[in-house]
């Protein structure tokens, strides 16, 4: 849902309010799936002061630049959308920012795919992460926490590996060892 398309959002404040209070309770974790600008203002708003840190905003396709900052940490995002999308995007009558990668850094997002809507091959999202020209690409090092680093500080756990690359560019990257970043 948009702001600007008047979209009829899933849940009214006071039922999103309800759910995630009765979730937080629970000490079960929400991953909200908030494409647009309206659905993300107000996940961001009803998940506020919930305990469980676990909350996830998932997709982060578009945001008012005023809810970054108040998104919870390690929302999930998947660039390779950006790529996909942003053709009938650019249709959008929004003045929000089209998959803030750059914006949300310091919040930690969780590289993913969206398998099987989009391919899974995480290169190809850290990739078109680092070739933005729209102010909103980040490092090679940025965008390959958001696989490794980040997912396991959300976990709490060690489970990913940096990896270091040969020919990152190239058609066929190869990986040649695992580095610590």
């Amino acid at each position: 849902a948009l702001f600007s398309n008047e979209a009829k959002l899933n849940y009214t404040d006071n039922e999103l309010k309800v759910l995630l209070n009765e979730i937080d309770k629970r000490g079960l974790a929400v991953a909200a799936h908030a494409i647009g600008d309206r659905a993300v203002n107000q996940f961001v708003r009803m998940a506020k002061n919930m305990k469980n840190d676990f909350h996830k905003l998932e997709h982060c396709q578009f945001v008012k630049a005023e809810d970054i900052k108040n998104i919870p940490y390690y929302p999930g995002i998947q660039p390779y959308f950006y790529f996909s999308d942003r053709l009938w995007a650019n249709t959008a009558k929004t003045s929000s920012v089209f998959y803030p990668l750059k914006s949300i850094m310091e919040r930690k997002p969780l590289g993913g795919s969206d398998h099987p809507v989009e391919d899974f091959d995480p290169f190809k999202s850290i990739k078109l992460s680092t070739q933005r020209i729209d102010g909103e690409g980040i490092s090679m090092r940025e965008a390959i926490e958001m696989y490794t680093k980040n997912p396991d500080e959300y976990l709490g756990e060690e489970l990913n590996k940096q990896i270091l690359v040969e020919n990152f560019y190239s058609d066929s990257p190869r990986v040649i060892g695992e580095v610590k970043i």
